[in-house]
């Protein structure tokens, strides 16, 4: 609810709140898809989908569309709840699959909002909707360029990514590079460019070879 207080703030009067209420879904066209729960039953059935999401140990990719889906169903909130539904997908894809935190679930569904809908509107099950997402998620990597790369790269600090730059200049006209060569071309002590060095081999931007003195650093592409 917090999350949705923040997100509708001074957009609705109870922005934070469940719904007291009934309300029903309507697609782009203004036509009623579905009817939300009850409001007395609100409360319970969202706690029950979250508690049902924190235990599942079903595939993100699954999870995610069937608790999206479901918060559409239930519809807790007077306005927001697509939002709601798409922030809470994005979250549990994010968990395992870091590329989430840059291909947001609303900008993959822009495009797509008439099927969207449509997806929506089967009342029976989740398996339609849960195809549509999958099918779009795909879509939308296949069209993207961002790489295993970029995402690591953004989650460097600012420090750490300016000696990455540093670094892969380098080696994009050397071999390899030592943490002696390293700490010349940075300015950094000895050991904060071991650790640098540990960060940026953690997340596999460059590859280490040898043994203390010895070890050398090459690009991981």
């Amino acid at each position: 609810m917090q999350a949705h207080g923040y997100l509708i703030a001074d957009l609705v009067k109870r922005s934070g709140g469940f719904r007291l209420g009934d309300v029903g879904i309507y697609d782009i066209a203004g036509n009623l898809v579905h009817m939300g729960a009850r409001p007395q039953f609100v409360s319970h059935l969202v706690n029950e989908l979250l508690e049902w999401g924190q235990s599942s140990v079903i595939p993100a990719l699954i999870k995610s569309s069937v608790v999206h889906y479901e918060l559409e169903k239930i519809h807790p909130f007077e306005d927001g709840n697509g939002r709601m539904g798409r922030l809470w997908q994005n979250l549990i894809l994010a968990q395992d699959y870091p590329i989430f935190e840059y291909l947001p679930i609303e900008t993959m569904i822009y495009e797509h909002q008439e099927s969207y809908y449509k997806a929506l509107s089967d009342n029976k099950s989740a398996t339609r909707f849960i195809n549509f997402m999958l099918d779009i998620i795909m879509e939308t990597i296949k069209n993207s360029d961002i790489t295993s790369d970029k995402i690591a790269i953004k989650q460097l600090s600012k420090p750490q990514t300016e000696f990455y730059h540093l670094i892969r200049d380098y080696l994009q006209k050397n071999e390899s590079v030592t943490s002696a060569e390293a700490q010349i071309l940075s300015g950094k002590s000895a050991a904060t460019v071991r650790n640098y060095f540990a960060k940026l081999v953690s997340k596999n931007l460059l590859v280490a070879q040898g043994e203390n003195k010895a070890r050398k650093y090459f690009l991981a592409n």
